[in-house]
Parts: structure tokens; sequence; C-alpha cells
């Protein structure tokens, strides 16, 4: 087997196991019985259920930007106000807690302002990023592996119930 050979498994073995210390959820919630073209601003709360109805962890529709974001049990959201020190910090501590317990999620709960829609089955879809190219020393290439978990709901308000 030549070098370059060699190098290049290390390479994408370094990227695989790299990716499994750091993870993100991406979570998206619809509502189909809003006039189409209309955003999806509405509050809504997410709690992440293990097959045994354990809560593993919770997320919140951030009013500002409306974008879903996950909250750590002990240090809440990651904000920039935080400081760049301690905002990078943050994010690095949520980002290996996704790890703990994103693979295990089976269920969710939806709160919202008009109803509940408890237990709903779901799974996330996973990605690992950077696997192959985390060594390239370019700015808009490479960068840090890390595991996406991504999640794309759609729900009926008028009825409480999620959709296919």
């Amino acid at each position: 087997m030549s070098v370059i050979a060699i190098v290049a498994a290390a390479l994408v073995a370094g990227g695989f196991v790299w990716s499994g210390l750091r993870g993100y959820v991406w979570v998206s919630v619809h509502d189909i019985a809003t006039a189409p073209g209309t955003e999806d601003r509405f509050a809504v709360e997410i709690v992440f259920r293990a097959a045994d109805g354990l809560r593993l962890a919770s997320a919140q529709r951030d009013s500002r930007y409306g974008s879903i974001r996950v909250r750590h049990p002990t240090l809440g959201f990651c904000e920039p106000t935080m400081g760049r020190e301690l905002w990078y910090r943050c994010n690095a501590t949520v980002a290996s807690w996704v790890m703990q317990w994103a693979k295990r999620v089976v269920a969710v709960d939806l709160l919202l302002d008009n109803c509940q829609i408890m237990n709903s089955p779901i799974r996330l879809n996973r990605q690992r990023y950077g696997v192959y190219s985390w060594w390239v020393p370019l700015p808009h290439v490479g960068g840090a592996p890390f595991t996406q978990y991504g999640l794309e709901l759609r729900i009926d308000s008028t009825q409480c119930i999620t959709t296919a």
C-alpha cells in the first residue's frame, strides 16, 4: 500500500472520529394551517424524548430571528452578548452535550400557544460534515468536522396534530 493511500485513509478516519465529538441540532416546524408564503414565526417549545419517555433536551423558537434553538440544561442558550471567549466555550460545551443525547431521540412534545402535541414519534436525520475535507487549509473548505441532527416537522395547528 502506498504512503499516499495510508495518509488519505488516516485523514478520513480522523475526520470521521472527530465528527463524532461535536454535534448540532437543526429544527424546523411548519404549520400547514397558515397561509402559503407566510413565515412560521409562531411560538413553539419542543421537548426531545427517549424511548422510555425520559426528557433528553428542549428547544424553543427565538422570537428575534424565528429560528429554533436547543437549550443546554445549565448554560441555557449561547448568546454572542456573552463575550467572544465565553460564547465559544458555551458552543463547544453544547456541541459535545448534543452528542450525548441526540442518537436516543425517538419522540417530541410540541407546546404551542393554542395546543400541545405529545409524544409524536420522529427520527432525527444525521449528517456528518467535514469528514473528508477537515484538513484543507482554506477558509471556505475544511474546518472542524461535526455531526448535524436535523428535524423538519409539519403540524396542523387547527387540528393539533403532526402531519406527514
